[in-house]
C-alpha cells in the first residue's frame, strides 16, 4: 500500500466513435454531470488502432482534435481518451478517495482498464466548466477492448507541472502521486490488459503563459520546469522500453505564442497538425 509520506520530493495536494450509451447522462443545473450506470449495450464500439490519453491539449474540439487529425492523416481508427484538467499522477494516494479529477488521472484510468471496472469514473460528479463530454468519454473508454488496441499514446505533463507533482517519491518508485511513479504504474496496468501493446510517451509541449508573462521555463512550486518533466518521461521511457517523443522540442520557443497556440497553452490548428504529424511518424515507424 502506498504511504502518504514524501521524502524530499514534495507533497501531493492533489473519440471518437461512441456506441449507444448504456446509461443516462443527467445534466445538472450547475453545469456538471453525473453518469448513472445502466445495463445492456447496443452495438459494439470499434476497436481503435491508436488510443490517446492526455489533458485538454488533446481533448479540445473533438472534430478538430489531434486524434481526429491523426485519424485523417493515417486512415486509422484513433480513439480520444483525453480529459481536460487531468494529470498523470493522483493527488491522493487512496484509490477510493481524493478529488474527482484523481479518478480521471492517467494512472487511475489505466488501473480501471486493467480491472475492467469504470464504476468510480461513471459515478463522478464534476461541475467544472468544459466537462460536458466527460460522461460520454468515460462510457466510450469503458467499452473499448484495450486488449486489441495496437498503440497507446500517453501525453501528460503540463498539468503535473501546474500542480507541483513531484517527479519521484524516494523509496517508492511506483507511487501514484509522483509523475514517474504514476507513469510506471500506468504502463504496468496497460500491459496487464495487453502484453503486446505498443506505447508512445509524448512529452509535455513547450508552453507560454502570456497573462503572467512567463513560460514553462519558469520553475513551479517545487522548483521544477517543464523540461524536468520532459526529461523524467524520457528516462522512464528508456527504463520501460517504450517509445518517446520529445514534444517540448517541436515548438519553436523563440516564436510568438500565437504561432502554435490559442492562448499560449492550447494548440491552434497549425500546432495540432504539427503534433499529429510527429505522432504519425513515430507510430508508422518512419
Amino acid at each position: 500500500m502506498e504511504q502518504n509520506t514524501r521524502k524530499g520530493a514534495g507533497s501531493p495536494g492533489r473519440t471518437r466513435g461512441l456506441a449507444a450509451l448504456a446509461a443516462a447522462v443527467l445534466w445538472l443545473a450547475a453545469g456538471g454531470w453525473l453518469f448513472l450506470a445502466g445495463e445492456g449495450r447496443v452495438g459494439a464500439t470499434p476497436v481503435p488502432r491508436v488510443l490517446v490519453f492526455g489533458d485538454s491539449i488533446q481533448a479540445r474540439e473533438e472534430a478538430a482534435s489531434i486524434s481526429a487529425i491523426l485519424e485523417e492523416m493515417t486512415g486509422w481508427e484513433v480513439g480520444n481518451a483525453a480529459f481536460g484538467g487531468s494529470a498523470m499522477a493522483r493527488f491522493d494516494p487512496d484509490w477510493d478517495e481524493g478529488k474527482a479529477m484523481d479518478q480521471l488521472s492517467m494512472v487511475s484510468l489505466a488501473r480501471s482498464i486493467a480491472a475492467g471496472d469504470f464504476s468510480v469514473q461513471k459515478n463522478l460528479h464534476i461541475t467544472d466548466n468544459a466537462t460536458e463530454y466527460f460522461g460520454e468519454r468515460v462510457e466510450y473508454l469503458s467499452q473499448v477492448d484495450v486488449s486489441r488496441v495496437e498503440w497507446v499514446v500517453i501525453a501528460h505533463g503540463v498539468n503535473d507541472y501546474h500542480s507541483n507533482t513531484p517527479l519521484e517519491i524516494l523509496g517508492q518508485p511506483q507511487h501514484s502521486c509522483s509523475y514517474a511513479g504514476a507513469l510506471r504504474r500506468s504502463v504496468q496496468f496497460l500491459r496487464e490488459k495487453n502484453a503486446r501493446l505498443r506505447i508512445l510517451l509524448a512529452g509535455p509541449l513547450y508552453s507560454w503563459y502570456p497573462h503572467r508573462g512567463s513560460t514553462g521555463e519558469d520553475p513551479n512550486g517545487l522548483g521544477l520546469t517543464l523540461e524536468d518533466y520532459r526529461d523524467k518521461m524520457q528516462e522512464v521511457a528508456r527504463e520501460l522500453g517504450v517509445e518517446f517523443l520529445d514534444q517540448y522540442a517541436l515548438l519553436d520557443r523563440q516564436a510568438q505564442w500565437q504561432t502554435y497556440t490559442l492562448d499560449g497553452l492550447h494548440l491552434n490548428q497549425e500546432g495540432k497538425a504539427l503534433v499529429a504529424a510527429a505522432w504519425k511518424q513515430v507510430l508508422q515507424g518512419k
